[in-house]
């Protein structure tokens, strides 16, 4: 992997993008399809003497229990039915939000695989975002020189955030975007934030705030992407809502102003 020190790299995107909570405030519009990946919750046992366990939910498997209605533009709050995002399954196991608002070792290469497949680039960009504590101070896989260049200056700014760019081989893609933090233990890395090949074949982005990725791409790349049982994903339309209250099949608990993520406003 190859950190950039200039912007030009993603000069595009900041035009391509509509300033809005709609889908393509996230990914630029004209792609084919646009696709949700949903990243799943955590259930929490507590096993006696031998500790607490942790698995993954899914959101399906929220909405069963809450009675909620599983859709594109469903939001997390809306499925569990309150604004802690907390609940108790019937068997027991407490409930809480995605994490840390990223995806998992093994859930981001099952996405990058098809991505790798469905471009002839031989070169891939990614976008981190600058506020993640590990780069700014240094303390990845990837040295120092991280927390220099985001203390000079030497990011993009898309949509008002500032993002660190990065360039390596599509041979690569799968392993070499994945930073990893060492206090975050194993099974866990910082991954991009966005990412895209030269030929823009394709876009994926997840914002900092978000506890979801939206690609962009072909139909038949969100398809492949969509069989993967290790995902949880659907096909969503490139106006659809993405803000907190964008959830229009299930109520919101949320009060009316709570209508932003990230540096997206509602629409």
């Amino acid at each position: 992997m190859q950190l950039i020190t200039g912007a030009a790299e993603a000069d595009w995107i900041d035009i391509a993008l509509e300033f809005s909570a709609r889908v393509i405030g996230t990914v630029p519009g004209g792609y084919e399809a646009y696709l949700r990946i949903f990243h799943p919750g955590v259930a929490i046992t507590v096993i006696s003497m031998e500790g607490t366990g942790f698995t993954a939910v899914s959101w399906g498997a929220v909405a069963q229990a809450t009675g909620a209605t599983v859709h594109p533009a469903m939001q997390w709050t809306s499925i569990i039915g309150n604004t802690e995002g907390v609940m108790q399954l019937p068997d027991g196991r407490i409930v809480r939000p995605p994490e840390d608002r990223l995806l998992s070792v093994s859930e981001f290469a099952a996405v990058t695989r098809p991505l790798s497949a469905s471009t002839t680039s031989g070169s891939i960009t990614a976008a981190y975002w600058a506020g993640w504590e590990p780069l700014a101070t240094g303390s990845t896989a990837l040295g120092p020189e991280t927390a220099t260049l985001i203390r000079d200056g030497h990011t993009a700014v898309i949509q008002g955030e500032r993002y660190l760019l990065a360039r390596f081989p599509r041979s690569e893609l799968v392993t070499a975007a994945q930073v990893g933090v060492i206090e975050w233990g194993k099974g866990a890395s910082l991954t991009p934030n966005m990412l895209w090949p030269d030929d823009r074949a394709w876009f994926m982005a997840n914002h900092h705030d978000f506890n979801f990725t939206v690609i962009g791409g072909t139909t038949e790349l969100a398809k492949t992407i969509q069989e993967n049982r290790e995902l949880e994903a659907m096909l969503i339309a490139p106006d659809a809502d993405l803000s907190l209250h964008g959830d229009h099949v299930n109520p919101s608990p949320l009060p009316p102003h709570a209508g932003t993520i990230g540096n997206h406003s509602d629409v």
